[in-house]
């Protein structure tokens, strides 16, 4: 169990904000209300505490997060919506029924943490499996790289809600001998369509799949020597196919002209 100010002190590094400000009502803003932020407040956690609590994803304030990680905290009052360890979304609306489902994710590059050395830092190695740390390392601007590999990660939980609870280093982004991008899960291809494109700034990633062939993830342990088996239709592939791209190709063409403006 780590102690309150060891807690405070990981906060107030992502928050940019004095320990002291850290309290146990301080709602957690700025890096810290995005995807972004929780993942790497999961990282730290996990990495200098050995803790692993999906509960961080969604907890509102200090307070809530000393509770789920078992440390006491006294001062101020515990605000806000509390949210129990396991308690995360099972699945996209919609999810259920046959069509189609679409994440689109974007994010700033400058937001992903710089680092001296991305083998060791602690972030990275939280997010990425170690083929995506290499292939990252291998283009001219790793980060630019990272930050296009987590969208489409994040793309494909905002496609279906049930890998939320997957840890990222079971989803891996690889590309084919072409370069086209595509989502693994163990040595099994998830079937997806991905589509990436980022500049200097920005990262943007759309995931596109039938959801009467969605895979089931399973919540095994942080190890890829296991393949997580997944299970697909070839029928409801092809019948899907030509909507799924077509709505991909509308997104990525919007998503374009967004980045475009935003030079």
């Amino acid at each position: 169990m780590p102690e309150t100010e060891n807690l405070k002190a990981v906060v107030s590094e992502l928050m940019q904000v004095p320990v002291e400000a850290v309290n146990a009502s301080t709602l957690f803003s700025g890096l810290l209300a995005t995807s972004l932020g929780r993942a790497r407040l999961d990282a730290a956690l996990r990495s200098r505490f050995g803790i692993a609590n999906s509960g961080v994803y969604t907890v509102k304030t200090f307070g809530d997060l000393c509770r789920i990680v078992g440390t006491e905290v006294s001062e101020g009052n515990i605000s806000g919506p509390t949210t129990s360890p396991n308690q995360i979304p099972s699945a996209i609306p919609g999810s259920n029924h046959s069509g189609m489902a679409v994440g689109v994710d974007i994010q700033s590059v400058d937001a992903l943490p710089e680092a001296a050395d991305y083998w060791e830092a602690e972030f990275y190695q939280q997010h990425f499996t170690r083929q995506e740390i290499a292939y990252a390392l291998l283009q001219p601007n790793p980060r630019e790289n990272f930050a296009s590999a987590w969208c489409a990660k994040e793309a494909l939980r905002k496609a279906d809600g049930r890998w939320l609870d997957i840890d990222w280093q079971l989803t891996e982004l690889t590309h084919t001998s072409s370069g086209a991008p595509m989502l693994n899960s163990g040595d099994q291809t998830i079937p997806c369509s991905v589509s990436l494109s980022h500049t200097a700034g920005l990262a943007v990633a759309v995931v596109a799949m039938a959801t009467t062939e969605m895979p089931v993830p399973a919540k095994v342990p942080v190890s890829l020597s296991e393949p997580v088996a997944v299970q697909t239709s070839a029928s409801a592939s092809r019948s899907s196919l030509p909507l799924i791209l077509s709505v991909v190709a509308l997104l990525i063409a919007l998503i374009a002209a967004a980045l475009a403006f935003h030079r």
